[in-house]
């Protein structure tokens, strides 16, 4: 079932690798080992743990990269060597999937409901450049205490805008 989620503006921890076969365990690695100590993951619904890849996969499937960003209050402290961004916010539509492999076949779902609903249409600009920039779908580890330990429930996002009449 797909939802229609307006993200609100966030303060996030980036956590970001590059260049690498295993991005996803790597950054984690990175946000675990500093927010696992600050009691982050005991409240999940307050920090919330979302991902995406950095840059997109195009050119290069082997060497990849992949971010992880925790929300964070405005008025929390992070050391210099710490990555903080103010994320936008924006409207997505949204399919929750249990682990990596029933995302990957849903996500073929999420862009074909996108493509034939009558409101909404895919978000990305005309301009992005999907090799180079960030991805602005994002995977929101709904308990990232288990990421890394089997099957997890993940909510995939995709941005979405209102078609033009």
């Amino acid at each position: 079932m797909v939802k229609i989620v307006q993200l609100p503006r966030m303060r996030v921890a980036v956590f970001h690798v590059r260049d690498s076969e295993t991005p996803e365990n790597e950054a984690w690695a990175k946000l675990k080992s500093w927010a696992e100590p600050k009691g982050l993951f005991d409240n999940p619904t307050l920090h919330q743990v979302f991902g995406r890849n950095n840059p997109v996969p195009i050119h290069q499937p082997k060497l990849r990269g992949y971010e992880f960003w925790i929300t964070i209050p405005d008025d929390f402290p992070v050391d210099d060597d710490v990555c903080v961004m103010d994320f936008p916010g924006g409207l997505y539509a949204v399919i929750t999937s249990k682990g990596i492999g029933q995302m990957q076949s849903n996500w073929p779902k999420l862009v074909d409901w996108v493509k034939k609903h009558d409101r909404y249409t895919i978000g990305y600009p005309d301009n992005y450049d999907y090799a180079n920039q960030p991805s602005l779908e994002l995977e929101h580890h709904i308990h990232p205490h288990t990421v890394g330990k089997g099957p997890f429930l993940i909510d995939y996002y995709m941005p979405i805008r209102e078609k033009s009449l």
